[in-house]
């Protein structure tokens, strides 16, 4: 029997509870043993009766069926391809039509169902099951968890690949992902569920519900609610600070804020901020006197049944069926650890989530803003609001199938290949997610994956959705799993580019010895640089970096000690800068993630001991200036005039208190003792000279 080419003619026998019609999607599966066959026959009986067949796993897809009959009096319907001689003879009791597929000699039992779009979704999505397995092999993804939901039902929840590779356990509907920014249209419905209670309104200014709220220049004063959750705040997003220094409370979160720099005005683009999402998760606090992940768990989690879902894991004991992180290290796929950092939950720091949660998540918000109990969570406006555009985000016309997205509260929005669609990605060490709606055809898909070496949640994506939508096929998986197998080929970040250009035949002006010393930022506190052996280190919040020359001043990442971080550390450099004595005084650097950034060198004072030498009397002809040691600092007094404290600038540069623009340097010889003292004023400088 060739069922690849079925050919058949089929007649049903009406039962006495038959429907007058027959239209609709009858899908279910010819019971062939050891292996069913799925198969889809669409009927129309208005005005003219016609039939077509899908076999999904055979990639037969609305293959007309001719010589179609359908009698509204007998309740027979039949149509006939005459070249095979195959008929389905059936019942239809209800919306089931059941009966024998007979063909060249064989019969088979058939069963068949009028189906909804959900059930002809999960025969066409089987189909392509085989190719999102082979796509995550070729890419090296250790394991992929992938959600469906059609017309307010579950179509797929299930895992492909492991969640722990060394002991071989696999990814299942229930395994958790961290989701990362994906956590943020939890935190505006959050918000929604305090606008449908009168507490705020999206319009409302930040400050009137925050008033330490604070930024680095007035614009915090006029900033609404809105803003924030739609990235119109113009402020620079600044991950690297909140990834490399953590802040340990909310309070350290609000003393950041002035100190990040402003990229542009207010409301003008889109400047994508975490920090602006920690500030709304800090609103809902103080509205409501609870945490943040208990507000999310007790109005949104628990009404939705989403038991596994939780803001802070570290929060849930046991963590049973959790996936391992991965990513890319030393050339290798290896296991990271987790990201921890609760004070940034409302951004997607610290949140879980299992397959079987994330359908139930996107079928609430296909929905009208009920639970699947009838509970109203939203009302019905709000959750429309928050899939709303508010402000164009980003824009690429090479993409033809999706050129412009623009974004709302928490939502991406866009056209993609002509039908509306509002999506959030999610990205922490070693996770990746993607939730994807589209509104008009009441379709979600959520693909988690437990890797950041390589990303095939969009093509995953986009290859359910043109299927779903019978759209013209490409093989998108395929295409981008293969990408990345040839990118893991390649060396992970040894032929990685440093962001400037190379110098040969320059070298330092200083020694090595000379750029050593404690930089630091008013956002970061202390960046270390020393010297071992023949190279200049510099730790940078706890992650040493091994420096090799570029070009003059400047020098690139040679070595991260942190494997995970190499990658990310060789796109940075550090140029040094130098004062007018000719003394190095602070860093420019390029951090990734974040641009430029100025440090300044710490100058610790001379010990007690090293001012002693520097005390005495220096003279320039009749002019007599007496240097004195005072407790631990030094003083200096010229006749006719007050006394002077010398504050320490750097080196044995020192400055004159009361005076702007007047400074004193010293000038030693190798055992420690003064040659000089320059003085430094608006109209110039004077020499003296120690008097023996």
């Amino acid at each position: 029997m060739h069922l690849s080419a079925v050919i058949f003619a089929f007649f049903v026998a009406a039962a006495p509870t038959a429907t007058p019609s027959f239209a609709g999607d009858w899908a279910g599966e010819i019971q062939i043993p050891g292996a069913p066959l799925a198969v889809t026959i669409h009927v129309g009986d208005e005005p003219t009766p016609t039939a077509t067949l899908d076999i999904p796993t055979q990639q037969l897809k609305r293959h007309a069926l001719s010589n179609v009959v359908v009698n509204r009096t007998t309740g027979q319907i039949g149509a006939a391809f005459t070249e095979a001689g195959a008929t389905f003879n059936g019942t239809v009791v209800a919306d089931r039509w059941k009966g024998v597929f007979a063909q060249a000699g064989a019969e088979l039992p058939f069963i068949l169902t009028r189906t909804r779009k959900d059930v002809i979704a999960k025969q066409k999505l089987e189909a392509i099951a085989a190719l999102i397995e082979a796509g995550r092999s070729t890419a090296q993804i250790p394991g992929i968890g992938v959600g469906v939901v059609v017309d307010g039902k579950v179509v797929w929840s299930r895992g492909f690949g492991q969640r722990d590779v060394a002991n071989k356990l696999p990814v299942t509907s229930q395994t958790l992902f961290m989701i990362g920014s994906t956590t943020k249209a939890f935190t505006t419905a959050a918000l929604g569920t305090l606008k449908d209670k009168g507490v705020l309104t999206f319009k409302d200014r930040v400050r009137q519900h925050l008033p330490a709220f604070d930024l680095a220049d007035d614009r915090d004063l006029f900033l609404t609610i809105e803003d924030l959750a739609s990235h119109g705040t113009g402020v620079d997003r600044s991950d690297i600070v909140w990834y490399l220094q953590p802040p340990k409370t909310r309070t350290d979160v609000l003393k950041t804020l002035p100190l990040l720099k402003l990229n542009q005005e207010a409301r003008v683009g889109f400047n994508y901020n975490n920090w602006m999402y920690t500030v709304l998760g800090i609103v809902i606090e103080e509205k409501t006197g609870q945490s943040f992940a208990d507000v999310v768990k007790n109005r949104l989690l628990l009404p939705l049944g989403m038991t596994s879902t939780a803001m802070d894991f570290t929060a849930v004991p046991g963590l049973k069926n959790r996936s391992l992180a991965y990513d890319r290290i030393d050339d290798a796929i290896a296991a990271v650890p987790w990201h921890v950092n609760p004070q940034m939950q409302p951004a997607g720091s610290a949140s879980v989530s299992t397959i079987d949660d994330m359908n139930r998540w996107m079928m609430f918000h296909l929905g009208d803003g009920t639970a699947a109990s009838g509970k109203r969570v939203l009302d019905a406006t709000t959750l429309k609001t928050l899939h709303t555009p508010v402000r164009i985000g980003q824009v690429d016309l090479a993409d033809a199938d999706e050129p412009l997205n623009d974004y709302g509260y928490a939502w991406a929005s866009s056209v993609w290949r002509g039908h509306t669609r509002i999506s959030h990605s999610g990205g922490i060490d070693g996770f990746m997610s993607l939730v994807t709606l589209m509104p008009n055809e009441n379709i979600g898909v959520v693909v988690l994956q437990n890797t950041t070496h390589g990303v095939l949640t969009g093509s995953i994506t986009d290859q359910i959705l043109q299927t779903l939508l019978d759209l013209p096929t490409r093989d998108r998986v395929a295409l981008a799993a293969e990408k990345i197998a040839v990118a893991l080929k390649k060396s992970a970040d040894k032929d990685l580019e440093p962001p400037m250009l190379l110098r040969a035949g320059t070298k330092p002006a200083h020694s090595l010895g000379e750029y050593t010393g404690r930089y630091s930022s008013s956002l970061f506190a202390d960046v270390i640089v020393d010297v071992v052996g023949e190279q200049l280190t510099l730790t940078f919040s706890g992650v040493k970096l091994g420096l090799r020359h570029g070009h003059y001043e400047s020098f690139v990442v040679d070595t991260v000690a942190r494997r995970d971080m190499a990658a990310f550390w060789k796109a940075g450099a550090f140029t040094f800068t130098t004062s007018i004595d000719g003394e190095v005084d602070g860093i420019d650097a390029i951090v990734p993630a974040m641009g430029n950034l100025v440090l300044t060198k710490k100058s610790e004072p001379p010990p007690k001991a090293t001012l002693a030498l520097l005390a005495g009397s220096y003279e320039l002809e009749a002019l007599g200036v007496e240097v004195k040691l005072v407790g631990s600092g030094l003083q200096m007094i010229v006749p006719g005039q007050p006394t002077y404290t010398l504050q320490h600038e750097r080196g044995l540069r020192f400055k004159l208190a009361s005076l702007e623009g007047f400074a004193a340097a010293f000038v030693v010889d190798a055992a420690g003792l003064p040659t000089t003292l320059m003085m430094y004023q608006p109209q110039g400088a004077v020499r003296l000279t120690p008097k023996r």
